[in-house]
């Protein structure tokens, strides 16, 4: 077994300034929201990896009911800084900054009071990751996820996920809300409120994966679709092509909305299955 930081790789330099940019570090607020869910795990894993198509239509409602993002195209829009992360472990992440032309308060994405606490943690590059940024969301290969957005005015909320196999058609989902341990306990409770709010069992963005998710399971479960196998289509003009000028680990590509990471995802899934069952890779 592949010690810790070995096994994460170059993911590791992309979740550091998330989970280490405090002197403390982070604190889970609560026990984890725990249900099960009429779907296959790696649906939720590849989800998280870097499925950015179905925001503006499978959240259509919670975006148009948030005034804010509603209000503001440049939350709903990419900025061309935007980027996906593939690494050849199976791990990923898509990382989504503001678009230009917003207020300038709408930048203020992390507390302002915890700001200097990050500059002292984090080296300069790291940093910069946290500038301007919507969301980061990732995956863990294989089966535990990440995800970090905005709640409210300078504050995020950082969710762990842990998506566990029942059977091929059923899995637990086991969801944790995080935040720095040097914070208030006011700005804690925000974020915990808000963190459950949207990705908690009953969150208001997790009613609308989850019920794709499970139509998606119930579908793929019979022998015509067997005949099919799922389309990675989107990746193929993009997977050869990573960026050429980024210093970041892994393979950066861009736009931020392709399928490499998923693609990448499932391609190291089935070298997994086939070393396991000593079918040739």
């Amino acid at each position: 077994m592949l010690p810790l930081r070995e096994y994460l790789a170059e993911i590791a330099w992309y979740i550091d300034p998330f989970l280490c940019r405090s002197p403390a570090g982070m604190e889970v607020l609560a026990p984890p929201h725990r249900w099960r869910a009429k779907a296959n795990w790696k649906i939720g894993a590849l989800n998280f990896v870097g499925d950015s198509q179905h925001i503006l239509t499978t959240h259509v409602g919670p975006l148009t009911l948030d005034p804010v993002r509603a209000a503001r195209a440049g939350f709903a829009t990419a900025a061309e800084d935007s980027f996906q992360v593939v690494t050849d472990a199976g791990h990923g992440c898509t990382l989504t900054y503001l678009a230009p032309g917003l207020p300038s308060e709408a930048y203020q994405t992390h507390p302002r009071e915890m700001q200097q606490a990050y500059g002292s943690t984090l080296p300069p590059e790291q940093l910069q990751l946290l500038d301007r940024l919507r969301v980061i969301v990732g995956t863990i290969f294989p089966n535990l996820s990440f995800i970090e957005t905005q709640v409210g005015p300078a504050q995020k909320a950082f969710i762990l996920r842990l998506w566990r196999p029942i059977s091929g058609t059923e899995m637990e989902v086991l969801s944790w809300v995080m935040a720095e341990r040097e914070a208030t306990p006011e700005y804690k409770a925000t974020v915990l409120r808000s963190g459950f709010h949207n990705f908690g069992a009953a969150g208001v963005f997790e009613q609308d994966d989850l019920e794709l998710w499970a139509s998606a399971t119930f579908a793929s479960n019979n022998p015509i679709a067997r005949k099919f196998p799922y389309s990675f289509l989107t990746a193929l003009p993009y997977m050869n092509s990573p960026e050429t000028d980024c210093n970041r680990p892994g393979r950066i590509f861009r736009p931020a909305d392709t399928e490499v990471a998923q693609l990448e995802f499932m391609r190291q899934w089935d070298r997994y299955m086939k070393e396991s069952s000593g079918a040739p890779a």
